[in-house]
C-alpha cells in the first residue's frame, strides 16, 4: 500500500487472461467452403464497372445481403473493385 495525495492506493491485481477459442460450426464451415469455391472473373476485371481493379482488389459482393435472405450461390455474388463495393455500401469515395 502507498500513500499518494493523502490517498492510500492498493496495487493492483494482475488481469487474469482467458483462453477464447474461435470455434466454427459445420454449417458454417461448409458455408465458407462453398464461397472460397467461387472463382473470379477470368478477365481479373470489375464485373459492375468492367474496369481493372485499383489497389483494393476484387471483392465478393453479395447482391442480395445474406441478413436480408440472400444466398451464397454465384447468382447472388458479383465481383467488385474496391470502388465500386464501396458505392454498393454507400460509401462515397472522393
Amino acid at each position: 500500500m502507498t500513500v499518494l495525495g493523502g490517498k492510500r492506493t492498493e496495487p493492483r491485481k494482475p488481469l487474469r487472461r482467458t483462453k477464447t477459442i474461435n470455434k466454427v460450426s459445420a454449417k458454417q464451415a461448409k458455408k465458407q467452403r462453398e464461397l472460397a469455391q467461387i472463382e473470379p472473373p477470368v478477365d481479373g476485371r470489375c464485373e459492375s464497372c468492367h474496369n481493372p481493379p485499383d489497389w483494393r482488389g476484387l471483392a465478393k459482393h453479395h447482391s442480395r445481403f445474406r441478413s436480408h435472405g440472400g444466398s451464397d450461390d454465384r447468382s447472388n455474388i458479383e465481383w467488385l473493385c474496391g470502388r465500386c463495393h464501396s458505392l454498393r455500401h454507400g460509401i462515397k469515395e472522393t
